[in-house]
């Protein structure tokens, strides 16, 4: 009998840790289920092939958040192969795309969902932009990524080098199912 409820402990640990990404270069933060509610949420993201923008669009539904879309000035090419490219040119000679917007003033939202697909085990550069452009001291904030191979820790450990006054919670790789992703934001503390 113990042993079984100390298997049932540890599987209930491990799924909450893993619902909100949990992270191999730092400790999980727990975070107790409706903490951040009431929160002012920016979900910004950026996506080429739609596959984030549906999750960022879930997000933003379910926490209440507001919608900001990272656009290059430059659009990246349609074909695959050739975003592939241009998108490892742009990480080997740590080219930084201009945006096509900004968002002028962060200052009003407490917490940003920051998602964005993962390019050569990395956030995108474009995503490099987006976060050297503003200042985000004093502000939460929960990376998601959409991929089909690589993980989360890399970009987490990235984009933590690049807004150090930022607090950071350990991101997570987005589910498509909403069901599955409204979880995932429940160990977020939504």
């Amino acid at each position: 009998m113990k042993k079984r409820l100390f298997f049932a402990a540890l599987l209930t640990a491990a799924a909450f840790a893993l619902a909100c990404g949990l992270s191999s270069h730092g400790p999980k933060t727990d975070i107790p289920p409706g903490s951040m509610k009431g929160k002012k949420v920016l979900v910004a993201y950026f996506s080429r092939t739609g596959t984030t923008k549906a999750t960022a669009l879930n997000i933003a539904e379910y926490t209440g958040g507001e919608i900001l879309t990272i656009r290059p000035l430059v659009a990246y090419p349609d074909s695959y192969i050739s975003t592939v490219i241009v998108a490892r040119q742009e990480k080997n000679d740590h080219f930084l795309p201009p945006l096509a917007d900004t968002l002028s003033d962060i200052s009003k939202y407490d917490v940003i969902f920051l998602g964005y697909p993962i390019w050569w085990s990395d956030a995108p550069m474009i995503i490099h932009s987006f976060i050297r452009g503003q200042s985000f001291a004093g502000k939460t904030i929960i990376p998601f990524a959409t991929s089909t191979i690589s993980g989360i820790d890399e970009s987490q450990r990235t984009l933590e080098e690049l807004a150090p006054e930022a607090h950071f919670l350990p991101g997570f790789m987005a589910e498509s199912d909403p069901e599955a992703l409204k979880k995932q934001l429940a160990a977020c503390g939504f």
